[in-house]
């Protein structure tokens, strides 16, 4: 058997899908053996939907985003005539500059979603050209 006295830790980590629901979830089982003897063990799970558009309701959710991503463009237009018109007066102003945080914040939202979305695509169709390899999430 490949566990013997010097053995410190068994790690096991394995992905199930459930197609029902269209779920990831990842699992990593830790067992630590300490040279004062017994076993400590932990785990962590993961769930994550990895396919986003799949059934009608996803795509209502990239309607509602795409409408998100329509005003972020209202708002940077508004503000960029806001600053344009005032000029650097514009930032004194705290709720002005909260403006500005929230639109930075919301196309960094989006740009990590678009990323994430356009990322997974890629991977998971590498992954699927190659079924004999394990995808070590």
């Amino acid at each position: 058997l490949w566990i013997s006295r010097s053995t410190r830790a068994i790690i096991i980590d394995f992905t199930v899908y459930n197609a029902n629901i269209n779920l990831f979830c990842v699992v990593n089982f830790l067992f630590e053996f300490p040279a004062t003897g017994g076993i400590i063990s932990s785990y962590s799970y993961k769930t994550v939907k990895l396919l986003r558009y799949v059934g009608y309701l996803d795509y209502f959710i990239m309607a509602c985003e795409f409408i998100y991503i329509m005003f972020i463009i209202y708002y940077i237009v508004e503000e960029t005539l806001e600053i344009y018109k005032v000029g650097f007066v514009y930032f004194q102003g705290v709720w002005n500059q909260l403006d500005i945080v929230v639109v930075i914040l919301s196309i960094v939202n989006q740009s990590l979603n678009i990323y994430t979305f356009f990322t997974m695509e890629s991977e998971l169709v590498s992954l699927l050209g190659e079924p004999d390899k394990f995808a070590d999430f």
